[in-house]
């Protein structure tokens, strides 16, 4: 993550009793930027690389079909897109696991694309997937393909490993989920270790069995890989079934860019468009010094509040000032639910100027005659679109000038989620007929502790999406 240089600066020369006291207000950016959490520009240029792949029965159905089904081909996909994408600049191991890890040569990779593979016995009887959590390090990338068939109590305890040893370290976590062809028996299926047939040759690939490839390491590590896998098989790799939990949410901080999306201000002769100057006696202020230049003349919401008659206080249409700045959301990461109205928390810093009473500005955290709402987030190009409601009658004669910070509070699960999950609940164990083998047992609540990992992370470091300037006049 770069830190911007530059800030946007609001100068105000106000005359005080006995002198003329100058005082500057900030609104910075760069200070914004240092609650981000720090993400390298770009992907290591040496990577140490683990291949982990599942070695337990569950598995052996993936790979016991007429023709070579989707799971082979990602395991071929795996292998070459981490010689590819770092050109050989690689220390590349393989690993088959099950209640323990073992290291196996390339050629043992190769025919993990065979029934043979998944025998069983040994170490190779039961998944556990917590064998596969490696320390993480900063060059280092760890893939694991599994089928996630896990228990209520093994996901507990992989979620909170992943928190302790990789989100709460910076490091991140990538899920991404393929459908397969499948014929064999998935085994360990609840509590009670059920044993279910499951055959997809009558089946299309919504009715296909689920697996799923496990990313550990860097967010830009593990993006760059991803995009190489998407790169070379696009039928493959579908990126709406992939996300990146990861609590550096944004690449950089935005604000307003009325160059580049004007506002769109009330219909009414209450709220005017302020020129690029406030003024105060015979004195004046310029909107974005010297420091800041065109980009903060540009980026600082300067209004002025008229003393017309106003709708009783009602935060009404006429009030209202529709915004569109750009949205710099890091890809594939958890997105903010924009349908709740708390989608954002804001963080609000006002400092008030009480230009009758000819007395230098105090600051307030509390005061809000400012309303921010009905969030819209575009993806192509990214924008975020919002309302900003003005209330008159909270707003005094003199001047105001706002910060505000919005900061990620709510997110949302995404569809797949819920479609690819069955609970023990709803397993009928008087029927085999009815096992649907296309859902993955407990995977809603495991995407849901990561997503939950993650939003405590995002609230404890307070990542920044913008920071908005307003200067408010009222006569």
């Amino acid at each position: 993550m770069f830190a911007l240089r530059w800030s946007l600066a609001i100068t105000l020369s106000l005359l005080l009793p006995g002198c003329r006291q100058p005082i500057t207000i900030t609104c910075n950016l760069a200070t914004a930027n240092k609650n981000q959490v720090q993400v390298p520009s770009t992907r290591s240029d040496l990577i140490s690389a683990e291949l982990q792949v599942d070695a337990t029965p569950s598995m052996r159905g993936f790979t016991n079909n007429p023709r070579q089904s989707r799971y082979e081909q990602t395991l071929q996909l795996l292998d070459v897109s981490i010689e590819a994408g770092w050109k050989g600049q690689s220390n590349l191991k393989y690993y088959g696991f099950g209640t323990a890890r073992k290291e196996i040569n390339r050629e043992g990779y190769i025919t993990a694309q065979k029934s043979d593979f998944y025998a069983g016995g040994d170490i190779f009887s039961n998944s556990q997937l917590k064998v596969v959590l490696t320390p993480p390090a900063p060059n280092k990338l760890s893939v694991v393909v599994t089928d996630l068939y896990q228990t209520d109590y093994d996901i507990a305890s992989i979620v909170r490993l992943l928190k302790r040893d990789y989100l709460q370290k910076g490091y991140a976590v990538g899920i991404l989920g393929i459908k397969s062809e499948f014929n064999g028996t998935v085994y360990d299926i609840g509590a009670r270790k059920a044993e279910r047939r499951f055959n997809t040759d009558d089946k299309k690939n919504d009715g296909f069995r689920p697996f799923y490839v496990v990313f550990l390491g860097t967010y830009s590590n593990i993006k760059y890989y991803f995009e190489q896998l998407q790169s070379k098989n696009q039928n493959l790799i579908d990126k709406n079934n992939f996300i990146i939990f990861y609590p550096g949410l944004y690449e950089k901080v935005s604000t307003f860019e009325f160059q580049k999306y004007p506002s769109e201000l009330p219909k009414n002769r209450k709220i005017l468009r302020s020129a690029q100057t406030i003024s105060y006696g015979n004195e004046r202020g310029d909107l974005g010094g010297k420091e800041s230049g065109d980009l903060g003349r540009n980026s600082i919401e300067s209004l002025r509040v008229t003393n017309q008659p106003v709708n009783n206080g009602k935060l009404g249409e006429s009030n209202r000032i529709n915004h569109t700045i750009s949205y710099f959301s890091l890809p594939y990461t958890l997105q903010i639910d924009q349908s709740q109205k708390d989608a954002f928390e804001l963080v609000v810093k006002a400092l008030y100027f009480d230009t009758k009473k000819n007395v230098p500005g105090f600051t307030s955290t509390d005061f809000q005659p400012l309303q921010l709402s009905d969030w819209k987030i575009d993806s192509n190009p990214q924008r975020l679109g919002f309302s900003t409601r003005v209330n008159p009658t909270a707003i005094q004669p003199g001047i105001y000038i706002f910060t505000i910070d919005l900061v990620p509070r709510i997110f949302k699960e995404l569809e797949w989620w819920k479609d690819w999950n069955f609970d023990e609940s709803s397993f009928d164990r008087t029927s085999e007929k009815l096992f649907d083998g296309s859902k993955t047992l407990n995977f809603l609540p495991f995407m849901q502790s990561l997503e939950a990992i993650t939003a405590e992370s995002v609230a404890d470091k307070k990542p920044i999406a913008a920071r908005l300037c307003y200067a408010i006049q009222r006569d």
